[in-house]
């Protein structure tokens, strides 16, 4: 546990299903911050399931169990543990290119709606105090394009007002659990 909480890695729920000569786990976790996520995966278990099932349908040519003496191979018959040097680069970032998330949804007092990753992107900067002129250097966009983005989110959410934007998104976040720390301050 304290290894799991040394890695921010808490708050989580796990799911276990039989196959015929095996068991898959998976897990979902996040920050242990983020407090209310338990209730989340509790209400919505079943978008968990289809989580697993999309994963699944992209990796599955990636796995492979039948050896039930290993914990889990690459088909090449390498381990997990090596997964860098059983892949070419290349199936490596054609899979990640393929589960990456490309909408985000967020609700907003009027509606709810999908912000596309550039638009959320714009939003978790806005949020964090940046301007646009910030966000457009942050993001290698134009000023007046991060303004698009950030005029597109407002004109999805039926507002005009940056705080209720801001608003959602934190609180969108807060209720998914989602947060792309990949964003430098």
């Amino acid at each position: 546990l304290t290894d799991l909480k040394n890695y921010r890695i808490w708050h989580g729920m796990s799911f276990c299903r039989r196959k015929d000569n095996f068991v898959e786990n998976w897990s979902f976790c996040t920050d242990p911050k983020n407090e209310q996520i338990s209730n989340f995966y509790l209400k919505h278990y079943d978008l968990l399931w289809k989580f697993v099932e999309y994963f699944t349908s992209k990796a599955g040519d990636l796995l492979d169990c039948s050896d039930s003496r290993k914990f889990a191979t690459y088909k090449n018959g390498v381990n997990i543990s090596s997964a860098k040097s059983a892949l070419s680069e290349q199936s490596i970032k054609q899979f990640l290119n393929e589960i990456e998330i490309n909408k985000f949804l967020i609700r907003g007092k009027q509606r709810q709606a999908f912000l596309s990753k550039r638009e959320r992107d714009c939003l978790q900067l806005l949020s964090r105090g940046f301007t646009h002129k910030n966000i457009a250097r942050q993001l290698d966009l134009s000023p007046r394009t991060v303004e698009q983005y950030i005029n597109n989110v407002k004109y999805k959410l039926e507002t005009t007002n940056k705080i209720d934007i801001i608003n959602a998104f934190e609180e969108s976040i807060i209720d998914e659990g989602i947060v792309d720390l990949s964003l430098k301050n």
